[in-house]
């Protein structure tokens, strides 16, 4: 029986709601074992979604008494053979001969079980049932006591949520709770996407990183849509003296051009607009940072900016608090990519590679990829004057020398990387 006395809405309604069950139990409509089901369905509604434990406890034991009640009276009075009143306004007899009990029976108060004095045969039906009862509640509270204790080793569940913390986007929240129903059946989420007509052209591996709400490089779905094979292939262990070729995802190409990165970040953002459709507005503000830090940047360093990007998105998607609305990363994180004094300049200026793919632009050994030091000047060397810019060549504290071969000549005129 689903609402059939009314709402349940508000505690009021439920309250009403109850009442409709008691009057249909007295009558005769219902049994007592539908009265108690009905009972914990309403604990259950959002009319008692407020109440703690210990009230909703109080509650179902105060019901619980005077369903028992009403039941008791009606069956004491149809074995007595007694009629109901007549009901005023309506000529048809009721269609239970059973009386309804008045409202000072049902408020009387009931002795407890273990209170009571006398010998077993003064036990009532009343007692029988309600003893069921609370063997069923003892039985279920025990079913669910495993569950509960699986939780309390776990110290950080008394912490704030996602969902209680009033200082995260709300963002924050809904994309949780999507991710988490994705991860549950993480195939089965992503076979049903190839249902979906017109599905974003991202690399099969990406939409599982989608998902998981999982940074994504934009080289592989750049590789992806530039390249013929878009994979490398290498060889890895099975058992001891039997290798397989497997292909790994790898990007073999990367972003060097502002067309290529929103083409690229424009393809990630349908894909994930499909799968978080509330994050549409995040996206958007995310490509009009980068849209106008392009226009603000020389385009010569533009390659740094891409890596940049990169270590700022993989920042956000790396925390649990954050959304792409938090552009103040890039705005942190920018200047270790473009300016001089950047701790990551040197390797992105040198066409190193994405430091995100190879330990931050260091070399293996840990040593870091820059220039020889000359005495007498800084060791970084002059963006601007490579791309003939630099606004103090007398007076620049870096090095004037070419970014392609170290010669005396800015990169634009180098005889090397202009052949």
């Amino acid at each position: 029986m689903v609402d059939v006395y009314g709402p349940r809405e508000t505690r009021d309604e439920a309250v009403a709601y109850l009442t409709g069950v008691g009057n249909a139990l007295g009558e005769g409509g219902i049994t007592l074992d539908d009265a108690l089901s009905e009972l914990e369905d309403t604990l259950a509604s959002h009319g008692f979604s407020a109440a703690s434990e210990q009230q909703l406890d109080e509650a179902r034991e105060s019901y619980t008494r005077q369903f028992g009640l009403r039941d008791q009276t009606r069956i004491t009075a149809q074995n007595a053979g007694q009629q109901p009143p007549p009901q005023p306004g309506n000529p048809a007899p009721p269609p239970v001969v059973q009386r309804i009990p008045s409202e000072a029976l049902l408020s009387r108060p009931v002795t407890p079980m273990a209170d009571r004095a006398g010998p077993r045969a003064n036990t009532t039906i009343f007692d029988d049932d309600y003893r069921d009862y609370l063997e069923w509640r003892r039985t279920r509270k025990s079913a669910e006591e495993p569950a509960a204790s699986k939780k309390r080793p776990y110290p950080w569940l008394e912490k704030l949520t996602v969902d209680a913390d009033p200082s995260l986007h709300p963002n924050v929240a809904k994309t949780r709770r999507l991710t988490i129903e994705y991860v549950k059946d993480l195939d089965a989420a992503k076979s049903t996407l190839y249902d979906v007509s017109n599905l974003p052209a991202v690399p099969d591996a990406v939409w599982k990183s989608v998902l998981k709400n999982e940074f994504v490089d934009l080289d592989k779905i750049h590789s992806a849509y530039t390249s013929v094979v878009n994979t490398k292939k290498h060889a890895e262990k099975l058992v001891e003296g039997i290798y397989i070729q497997t292909e790994s995802d790898t990007p073999t190409k990367s972003i060097a051009r502002d067309s290529d990165w929103l083409q690229s970040f424009r393809l990630y953002s349908r894909a994930v607009a499909l799968v978080y459709p509330h994050r549409v507005d995040e996206l958007n503000a995310w490509e009009s940072a980068m849209g106008e830090k392009f226009r603000v940047f020389n385009p010569n360093v533009h390659k740094s900016l891409f890596r940049a990007e990169a270590a700022a998105r993989r920042k956000i998607f790396d925390s649990t608090s954050q959304t792409l609305f938090d552009t103040h990363v890039l705005e942190v994180l920018v200047p270790a990519w473009i300016s001089p004094d950047g701790q990551e300049h040197s390797s992105s200026a040198n066409g190193s590679g994405s430091s995100l793919r190879q330990g931050a632009g260091r070399s293996q050994s840990g040593t870091s990829k820059r220039p020889q030091v000359r005495k007498g000047s800084s060791p970084q060397i002059c963006i601007t004057w490579n791309s003939g810019t630099c606004k103090q060549p007398d007076n620049c504290r870096y090095r004037h020398v070419c970014l392609g071969c170290s010669g005396d000549h800015p990169k634009i005129n180098c005889p090397k990387t202009s052949k």
